[in-house]
């Protein structure tokens, strides 16, 4: 029940990201520098701009995180939020060039569906993260209920793609954040904004960071 009261205050920021890229997925490009259309509106499953798609892969998420013992204690759950928001948001960007990458774009061949990329990336990164989630089938069958909305051929095929090496690279470049060192021990401090333990009782903090630059 923590893991869900803190997620819920996350979900519509977190939705925000690729929720602001949504209409870029169905409106082609226009102009001289048009670039060639990679979507329509029929290959979307949800309303532009609705952000439904990632407000879905949010609730699997904190459906897996809930699982016992799934989220590791030294670990922000914030942090899988960011990780497949950033996989969807540059699966997205690779496909339509609306707008900048957060780290990165992946290589595009032909047609390709956005919406199918940032299902197949939000779904590859909750399995990394989370692999009794894809065990009990959460992740699977949203990926499935997902998909099926999109029209089969080659732009969701194109996009299923991107959105697997998207998830791929970004979870390869995370797994070295130092998230998963374990914490040095917390020493209280008295300086202006180090923390220090409060009333009732008492108790230290969960989360501390291994950089004694930091208060």
């Amino acid at each position: 029940m923590h893991v869900k009261r803190v997620m819920s205050t996350v979900l519509a920021a977190a939705a925000v990201a690729v929720g602001a890229a949504v209409p870029a997925w169905a409106a082609p490009a226009t102009g001289a520098h048009a670039r060639p259309a990679v979507a329509s509106a029929s290959t979307s499953p949800f309303a532009p701009g609705t952000g439904q798609l990632a407000a879905d892969w949010n609730s699997a998420l904190i459906t897996a995180q809930a699982m016992p013992g799934a989220q590791p204690p030294t670990i922000h759950p914030t942090r899988s939020f960011a990780i497949m928001q950033g996989a969807e948001y540059d699966a997205v960007v690779s496909i339509t060039h609306v707008g900048s990458p957060y780290l990165f774009t992946v290589p595009v061949r032909g047609h390709a569906s956005a919406a199918a990329a940032a299902d197949q990336a939000a779904h590859d990164v909750l399995v990394a993260l989370y692999p009794a989630a894809a065990e009990t089938a959460v992740a699977n069958a949203l990926l499935t209920k997902e998909l099926a909305k999109i029209p089969n051929g080659p732009a969701k095929t194109n996009g299923i793609k991107v959105g697997a090496a998207t998830a791929a690279k970004l979870v390869a470049i995370r797994s070295a954040d130092g998230s998963a060192l374990t914490p040095p021990p917390f020493v209280p401090g008295t300086k202006p904004g180090q923390y220090r333990p409060t009333p009732p009782t008492f108790s230290p903090p969960v989360f501390t960071r291994p950089d004694p630059e930091i208060p």
